[in-house]
């Protein structure tokens, strides 16, 4: 294709699955691949391992550093840092294409290297 499928709007794939319909109903079954996937697969809303990561680095620096200013100081600037750095990830998610795991993964290294 021309153009990066994240551009395209669910009625781009509904048009695909009505094309596709005909094979569905003679027992074929269908799967989009490549950049289509990520259109039809669903976004997952699970952010519970991150709170937990999150709750228990603060409770190892509060025991760390006896301190709360201590330990609120490293995650604070863990969790900007990762918001900017996952915001850099979607300007650049519309020029290229990566892992749909890249985003959880750039989350996960990067609060555990801030809080390092």
């Amino acid at each position: 294709m021309d153009v990066n499928p994240k551009t395209l709007h669910d009625s781009y794939v509904h048009q695909l699955d009505t094309a596709t319909d005909s094979l569905r109903h003679q027992g074929v079954q269908v799967e989009y691949g490549g950049s289509f996937d990520d259109l039809t697969r669903p976004k997952p809303k699970d952010g519970m391992s991150e709170l937990i990561g999150f709750a228990v680095a603060l409770v190892v620096l509060l025991i760390g550093f006896r301190s709360v200013y201590g330990a609120f100081l490293p995650l604070a600037m863990a969790f900007v840092s990762v918001l900017v750095g996952l915001g850099t990830l979607d300007l650049v998610s519309n020029l290229l294409t990566f892992g749909t795991a890249a985003p959880t993964l750039a989350l996960m290294i990067g609060l555990g290297v801030g809080i390092d």
